[in-house]
């Protein structure tokens, strides 16, 4: 009987040292802890959102203006700028107005303005000297970006055929020139480039200089 006692005794006090021991355990993992600074930093401090800012699309200014060149019989020949949307009266409105001198018959004042353009106004001597010289109307013509006085009779008084710009119909005018030759023409200056003079023709194959001798008087790269 007092054995068993001694026992159940014995048994008791491990169980109590083992929960003293288990307490002072957790006291100490706890006050540890309580002591380290990343980890209270880590625990108490909340963490900031983070920010984007996205990029924000910058206006690209427009042009509202033209810059064009007025010359000729106007009373101010000059560059100027004018409106997008302008005509070539309001051009020739910016410069000045005409002179006495100005011919405009064959002048389209009503053509829009674009950027870079340069309107010439031809005097009635010059227009009336092409006219006496050729007995045709002179004209003008809006050629790479510019307004120039055009002698129409230039083109109608040569028959001649330029080879940088004529197609496979006015290409076949030629003596000597078929289908096949007029593809080879306009195939060569596609992928070579405008022809520099008419001696260039000879590069395209079926060309030689007995066809080239028929042609030189009839053709032309201007």
């Amino acid at each position: 009987m007092s054995f068993s006692r001694t026992l159940q005794t014995k048994t008791w006090i491990k169980i109590i040292v083992g929960i003293v021991f288990a307490g002072i355990v957790l006291i100490l993992f706890l006050e540890r802890f309580e002591g380290d600074d990343e980890w209270n930093t880590l625990v108490a401090e909340p963490v900031e959102p983070l920010e984007i800012q996205l990029p924000i699309d910058e206006e690209i200014p427009v042009p509202l203006n033209l810059t064009i060149e007025i010359a000729g019989e106007v009373h101010h020949p000059y560059v100027y700028e004018v409106p997008i949307g302008s005509r070539v009266i309001d051009g020739i409105d910016a410069a000045g107005g005409l002179t006495e001198s100005a011919d405009t018959r064959n002048t389209n004042l009503a053509a829009l303005l674009v950027d870079g353009m340069k309107v010439y106004i031809p005097s009635k001597e010059e227009v009336n000297a092409v006219e006496v010289k050729t007995g045709i109307k002179a004209g003008t013509s809006y050629v790479g970006g510019n307004t120039s006085l055009n002698t129409e009779a230039t083109q109608e008084e040569s028959s001649k055929v330029n080879i940088n710009t004529a197609d496979l119909t006015r290409l076949q005018t030629l003596n000597g020139v078929g289908p096949a030759t007029a593809e080879k023409i306009i195939t060569y200056r596609t992928d070579k480039g405008p022809y520099k003079t008419i001696a260039d023709i000879k590069k395209v194959s079926g060309i030689g200089d007995k066809t080239f001798e028929k042609l030189k008087d009839h053709i032309t790269v201007e």
